[in-house]
């Protein structure tokens, strides 16, 4: 019997709603999200009311566990978290919401993330992008912003209370966006010391990222119902590129990884004989550059250099083609892959032998999706909890789902998208917007695409050949009324997929 999971994503984007669901499919659970008109947006709060009304409604039916996000359930959302509307005495007070499913439902268990804020106000349109600019460039914030990060912080240390109660399973504290010199570093030295005051270092967190934490949530739910703990290999694990800041973050790489790592509950292996699946990485020797912001400058063309696509590419072909589980972690670029390396992947046939693949976002975002979808199908291999060829098609539906998005959308047809923006990138939710990138994904993707029907998709852990037909985009609009992300509805054609 498929075992629901009641999840309560950050906001209404796509990756907060589409990637769970298909993470806990793989992982032989029904991911359960509230109505995608009670989530909220970028200029609208979620509709806290209905959706605590729903989540008790279907526990009242059975769910195993409870997937919370605080930040919508304290203030509507992601975004509006980051704002001052809210007060501390309210934002507790919604809180109230998991005392009472604690206390009516105490086998079920609670794992819940809240987000610290950025360092800087979100950006909606040209007058707030300017205020965006003077915030991150010369530091100067506006007092009601101070405010905000107070209250927050209160909240915050009122969740680890509550942790300490016993009202949680697991607690995260997520850092979105931050730089090794922002001026608010010292709140997550608080949380980290009130946690280990309090000695819940084995089930409260604080690290890199945000986008990605319920993924993490996810796998570490569903390994250690499986009795699984993941031995992960990871190639070039010496270079020195493990040991830079990226972008957007104020730790070395290697020590998010590890941080992601010990939320799910894997470890990272010293040998590829002692290992479930392999991680390669591809980057090169510079500063990443950041896709979106250089295609908002006009650029529309990106791409590695030579040394660091053969590395990649010798790596992958020597892996893949010894039968090893491979999942790729795409870094070359931030906010979209690299797609000269996935066109090759693609006409080489290796692409959907991948174990998983990632390349979204910011670097934190892509590892930590990347290790949760490496570590849920390694739990479902292990537990044989569903048949294999329905597992097939949700691991190839999972690579599709990133191969359209961070690759065709976000590093190639996004640029051609910047025409119908404003200097902020917000776009006009009409039918010409829509008819424009629902065509541009279409003609792109088969241009991708057309050299690889007929081929056997078939991955290393699955007996028989699995060939691929087409990819058929069903739709595709702007959900946030902005070019950054597209929600893209797109089915995978295969063929002789045998049992």
């Amino acid at each position: 019997m498929i075992k629901n999971l009641l999840c309560l994503p950050v906001d209404s984007r796509p990756v907060s709603r589409n990637l769970p669901r298909i993470a806990g499919e793989i992982g032989g659970y029904s991911v359960q999200i509230p109505p995608v008109r009670w989530a909220g947006g970028r200029d609208m709060p979620g509709d806290i009311t209905n959706v605590n009304k729903w989540l008790l409604s279907r526990l009242r039916k059975g769910a195993s566990a409870v997937f919370a996000s605080i930040d919508f359930l304290a203030f509507g959302g992601l975004v509006f978290s980051r704002e001052p509307d809210t007060s501390l005495d309210e934002a507790l007070k919604r809180l109230n919401i998991l005392r009472r499913i604690k206390e009516s439902f105490p086998e079920t268990p609670i794992l819940a993330f809240q987000t610290i804020p950025r360092d800087a106000v979100t950006v909606r349109d040209v007058e707030s992008l300017r205020l965006w600019k003077t915030m991150m460039e010369k530091g100067e914030y506006p007092k009601w912003f101070t405010v905000m990060r107070k209250r927050n912080l209160e909240v915050s240390n009122r969740l680890i209370e509550m942790a300490a109660e016993g009202i949680f399973h697991t607690l995260i504290f997520a850092k979105e966006d931050v730089a090794p010199s922002s001026p608010f570093l010292a709140e997550l030295d608080i949380l980290r010391k009130e946690i280990r005051k309090r000695g819940l270092e084995k089930r409260a967190f604080v690290q890199n990222g945000t986008d990605e934490i319920l993924l993490l949530l996810l796998a570490r739910y569903i390994c250690k119902e499986n009795g699984t703990a993941p031995q992960i290999y990871l190639h070039l694990s010496d270079d020195e590129f493990f040991q830079r800041i990226p972008p957007y973050e104020n730790v070395p790489f290697r020590q998010t990884l590890r941080a992601q790592a010990a939320v799910i509950g894997a470890r990272f292996a010293d040998k590829q004989q002692q290992c479930d699946f392999e991680i390669v990485p591809h980057f090169s020797g510079t500063t990443p550059e950041d896709i979106f912001l250089s295609q908002i400058r006009g650029k529309n063309r990106f791409g590695t250099d030579k040394a660091s696509l053969g590395r990649t590419m010798k790596i992958l072909k020597e892996r893949l083609r010894s039968g090893a589980p491979v999942a790729l972690l795409d870094c070359a670029f931030l906010n979209g892959a690299d797609a000269s390396l996935i066109k090759r992947l693609l006409a080489q046939n290796l692409f959907f032998r991948l174990f998983a693949y990632s390349g979204w976002n910011t670097f934190a975002n892509r590892s930590g999706s990347l290790l949760a979808y490496s570590s849920i199908l390694n739990a479902a291999l292990h537990s044989h909890i569903k048949p294999r060829p329905v597992l097939l098609r949700q691991q190839l539906q999972c690579l599709t789902e990133h191969l359209l998005h961070d690759c065709i959308y976000s590093s190639i047809v996004r640029g051609g998208m910047v025409k119908l923006a404003d200097a902020a990138g917000n776009v006009s939710k009409s039918g010409e917007s829509k008819n424009a990138l629902l065509q541009e994904m279409r003609n792109e993707t088969a241009k991708m695409m057309v050299s690889y029907a007929g081929n056997n998709v078939k991955p290393v852990w699955y007996a028989h050949p699995a060939f691929f037909s087409g990819l058929d985009i069903e739709n595709a609009y702007f959900p946030w009324g902005r070019i950054f992300e597209a929600d893209l509805r797109a089915k995978p054609i295969f063929k002789k997929i045998q049992a």
